[in-house]
């Protein structure tokens, strides 16, 4: 009985070191992760979708683009921080454009721009076309970014008339292996059932 006791207590204190819920925001109407206004010296704020966590965050909203109206783009940024001991290892997109127009998608049709940056520079920039429904990874030369504040930007910028629905995966792993808490919480509990062996 008191073995099984170990055991829970074991396994409750390694999940207590890290935190398990991931991030997953839902854009409830096009353009709400938007510039949110601006000061008096020009400057505005984004939405801070908060602390990424280890494993699948995701991101999931709506876009647009329309060359023939007066709002012609949707601009989507916000804001997220990866905390220490952790790093960013990959973005994925997951999409489904719709096209307004009668003629379908061309090859350059549904262009997106895709911006990752710190609070200095700019670290990933692509162009896509999101043409139908499919995935792929965002940034193709993307390599692990590491713990800090991160900004994250996407806008139509080209096509005729479309919208699509999209669904970001942000992928975060630990950046230490292994994680000293957890490491020391496990050799306890190990070192608690060897003793428990001894007195029976």
């Amino acid at each position: 009985m008191k073995k099984i006791q170990l055991l829970i207590v074991l396994v409750i204190s390694i999940l207590g070191s890290c935190n398990c819920f991931a991030v997953t925001y839902n854009e409830n109407v096009s353009g709400d992760l938007a510039w949110l206004g601006n000061d008096s010296a020009g400057h505005g704020s984004y939405t801070d979708i908060g602390t990424l966590d280890i494993g699948a965050n995701t991101i999931s909203g709506h876009f647009f683009f329309d060359s023939a109206a007066d709002d012609r783009y949707d601009f989507d940024p916000f804001v997220f921080t990866i905390a220490p001991g952790m790093k960013l290892s990959s973005i994925f997109i997951e999409y489904s454009t719709t096209y307004l127009c009668c003629t379908g998608p061309a090859t350059n049709d549904a262009a997106v721009n895709f911006n990752l940056m710190s609070p200095v520079s700019e670290l990933f920039y692509t162009l896509l076309n999101l043409l139908g429904e499919g995935s792929m990874e965002v940034f193709p030369n993307f390599y692990s970014v590491e713990a800090g504040s991160y900004f994250f930007s996407h806008s139509g910028i080209g096509g005729t008339a479309w919208e699509s629905n999209y669904t970001f995966t942000f992928i975060t792993t630990s950046s230490t292996v292994p994680v000293p808490a957890t490491l020391s919480l496990l050799t306890i509990g190990l070192l608690g059932l060897a003793g428990l062996g001894r007195r029976k």
